[in-house]
């Protein structure tokens, strides 16, 4: 499979959020997501990279499954261009062919394969063109730490150590949040505080 050739621009921006639409159960991030592709979406190119299939959903989408959206491929929905991968194929290749195209990366979480697999091929120089962005959205709070505090603790003590964040800017939404993050990771952490944007109604015709 060979992800398309994108023409590289400050304005080309790539998420990589595990769900989005047309997912019915998906919460905070991404509801948050999608307010800014909705505002923002006039200004900037938002392309999206995402799972096939809903939260604990057995089956992909019944749009993937039907023909209205594709594999393999860019879907427009709303204001983003949307690539939809296959349960499990979060592959290394894949995130690089499609990666690399872009100088910025944004995903929403370390804790999962594809957040994980970005920040390896960052940390070994293969996305050197890329900027990565990481939402904190609130991991690293002291409450959501002392859930599974010991795994958490281990895990993201192990990818800091290996330099897994050394390149890579966090995206807080307060100077609370920031605090959580340099907590954890020491004070060397890069954060950049982003406000989060209200929700504009928007009755959502998921492909246009």
């Amino acid at each position: 499979m060979r992800a398309e050739k994108i023409k590289r621009s400050e304005k080309d921006i790539l998420i990589l959020p595990g769900i989005y639409l047309p997912s019915k159960k998906g919460l905070g991030p991404q509801r948050t997501i999608e307010n800014v592709v909705d505002m923002l979406g006039d200004e900037f190119n938002f392309y999206i990279l995402t799972s096939d299939r809903d939260i604990n959903a057995d089956e992909e989408y019944p749009e993937l499954r039907t023909g209205e959206l594709k594999y393999d491929c860019w879907n427009r929905i709303g204001k983003a261009q949307v690539w939809y991968v296959k349960n499990g194929e979060f592959s290394l290749g894949l995130l690089y062919k499609i990666c690399s195209d872009f100088e910025h990366v944004f995903i929403t979480s370390f804790y999962r394969d594809y957040g994980r697999r970005v920040l390896l091929l960052k940390r070994i120089g293969m996305l050197k063109g890329c900027k990565i962005l990481i939402a904190a959205m609130g991991v690293f709070s002291r409450e959501a730490f002392e859930n599974k505090m010991v795994k958490k603790a281990f895990f993201t003590s192990l990818l800091n150590n290996l330099g897994f964040f050394r390149k890579c800017t966090w995206s807080v939404s307060s100077n609370e949040e920031a605090s959580d993050v340099y907590r954890v990771l020491g004070n060397k952490a890069k954060c950049i505080l982003t406000e989060d944007i209200p929700r504009r109604v928007n009755d959502y015709n998921h492909v246009r």
